[in-house]
């Protein structure tokens, strides 16, 4: 409908269990996506859930945050490792309430670390964080972006170990 925009995942792999999120009302509609991923390596089969948020840049974002939280734990193949991503408009960057609620049950990727992803008039703010159930020895490597490709917002860049999935 119109007033859907924002959230989407690409994957040159196939993807299964697509559904949107709904999130609590803060300013206008949001939807997070989610969706399983799945290949085989060396004959071996895996799968992996991919969330994607774009939260409100409101205070209440905290409560879409808990609202994506709440799903995860409560979505019945939360066995899946879990890779969630996106604008969290996080604008107290890791000390965000937002980021401390899908922390709480999805663990923030650190060693993306927190240079800024969003240039606001002299400063640059963290807004956009990942955070995953994979384990260290399958991230390869994560940083920001150099280039903004059109966007108000540098990309976060996380790099994955297949073999070790």
């Amino acid at each position: 409908t119109q007033e859907d925009r924002g959230c989407a995942i690409l994957s040159t792999l196939p993807m299964s269990d697509v559904m949107g999120i709904e999130l609590p009302w803060v300013s206008q509609r949001r939807v997070a996506v989610m969706a399983t991923v799945k290949d085989t390596k060396n004959a071996m089969p895996w799968q992996l859930r991919v969330v994607n948020v774009h939260l409100d840049n409101r205070w209440q974002r905290s409560q879409q945050a808990a609202a994506v939280a709440d799903f995860l734990v409560r979505h019945e193949s939360s066995s899946l490792p879990t890779i969630i991503g996106g604008d969290l408009n996080a604008w107290y960057g890791v000390e965000d309430p937002a980021v401390h609620k899908i922390n709480s049950e999805v663990p923030r990727i650190r060693e993306c670390g927190d240079q800024a992803t969003f240039r606001y008039l002299f400063f640059g703010l963290r807004l956009d964080h990942f955070f995953t159930t994979l384990p260290q020895e399958t991230r390869a490597e994560c940083f920001v972006g150099p280039n903004r490709f059109g966007s108000d917002h540098h990309p976060i860049v996380l790099s994955l170990v297949f073999n070790a999935l």
